[in-house]
């Protein structure tokens, strides 16, 4: 056991020095997080910091302002949360705005962005940004919808200067104009709706979504659909050279192979592992705060055997696991041999609750899937830092 104990807190404070040196921010619309609305968490982020949402429908119509951040929800590859972290523009204006200052390490992810109504760039409006909001929303591996926006001009995507490669652009209203219109933009092996500037390997053509939104796996008669989507085998490179081959979009989870598929790649993971996520509800805290663990979990693959581990790591690296009676010293499982089923998925659901004692420092809130009675995990651990500030 202290073995265990001092394997697991080495590993997770590998990645401290990274998690502190940025703040992280947390939105919810029950109070308990930082803020309750996400252009509040924006306004107070500066560069290199991440916003994270939790499960919600936020009408807002958010700008960026040039800053380099993160803004993600709680589950970025996780459809059913990204389904559910909504960002509704109430048909008035953009959804999404860039001031076109910012660079590639600023990202949005695991959002529906809905409900834009502007002249151009009704979901994403790009103003000539060097950003990449393909990488969070469009592209490969990093899709959560652009939907039911209506713009003259590029309803999902307007003044993109970027590159886009392997993706898909589908559902938005532009009557008689793409949906997306691009400016300088390198767009290669891309469906796009109603596109018609070209580029090297784009198409146009209906992607065959197997359900029209919320999921985004490609029709393919080898998974029991009708049609062979034509995105399928249809990007630039391997899936093996582009590291894909780990993630599908078929619905029968089969992984892709060869010639990439165009769009979306759902995680598989290794053996089609299962992931765990934990998220705290705020990241610093005060004496006599509230304190709010909550923990994702989904499994794509098959049936499987896990034990669940969910730890605090201290400001002097000493570990505290969290067990079904309670909080304990060292390395002990929150569940042991606990058989996951396949398609499981359930959303954050609470599973500490504390008032913050006056104990400022730097902590982890951690969670790792691992094989029964063995250490080695699954999946990569969650980790997320926060902080207590004293009095």
């Amino acid at each position: 056991m202290r073995t265990r104990c001092i394997i697991l807190t080495s590993l997770l404070l590998i990645w401290l020095p990274v998690a502190i040196m940025a703040a992280q921010y947390h939105v919810k619309q029950d109070g308990t997080g930082d803020f309750t609305t996400i252009q509040a968490a924006i306004d107070a982020a500066v560069n290199g910091d991440t916003v994270v949402v939790h499960p919600g429908t936020y009408y807002e119509n958010i700008q960026f302002k040039g800053k380099n951040i993160v803004l993600r929800s709680v589950g970025p590859e996780d459809q059913q949360i990204g389904a559910s972290t909504i960002i509704d523009g109430g048909h008035y204006g953009s959804v999404v705005t860039f001031a076109g200052t910012e660079d590639r390490t600023c990202s949005i992810s695991g959002f529906t962005i809905t409900n834009g109504d502007a002249l151009y760039g009704a979901g994403i409006l790009g103003a000539d940004a060097s950003s990449d909001p393909a990488v969070c929303t469009l592209a490969g591996i990093s899709n959560c919808a652009i939907s039911g926006n209506s713009a003259q001009w590029g309803g999902g995507l307007y003044e993109y200067d970027g590159t886009m490669t392997n993706c898909i652009v589908w559902g938005n209203d532009a009557p008689g104009y793409p949906e997306l219109a691009e400016r300088g933009a390198v767009i290669t092996y891309s469906c796009i709706r109603d596109w018609t500037d070209g580029g090297e390997g784009n198409i146009s053509d209906d992607p065959l979504f197997v359900t029209p939104l919320g999921d985004y796996y490609l029709s393919c008669r080898a998974a029991g659909q009708a049609a062979d989507s034509p995105c399928i085998d249809a990007g630039n490179g391997t899936a093996e050279s582009l590291g894909l081959d780990k993630f599908t979009t078929r619905t029968d989870h089969v992984p892709d192979s060869g010639i990439v598929d165009m769009g979306y790649h759902f995680p598989l993971t290794l053996e089609h592992n299962p992931w765990i996520l934990c998220s705290p509800n705020r990241s610093k805290f005060s004496p006599g705060d509230l304190f709010v663990g909550d923990i994702a979990a989904w499994n794509q693959g098959p049936d499987i055997a896990v034990d669940a581990y969910v730890a605090f790591v201290l400001p002097d690296g000493a570990l505290i696991s969290l067990t079904a009676s309670g909080l304990v010293i060292g390395t002990c499982p929150w569940a042991s041999n606990v058989v996951l089923p396949t398609g499981l998925h359930f959303g954050l659901s609470e599973v500490f609750r504390m008032t913050v004692p006056d104990c400022p420092g730097s902590y982890l809130f951690a969670a790792a899937l691992t094989a029964p009675g063995q250490f080695d995990f699954i999946s990569e651990p969650s980790i997320s830092a926060f902080e207590l500030v004293g009095n």
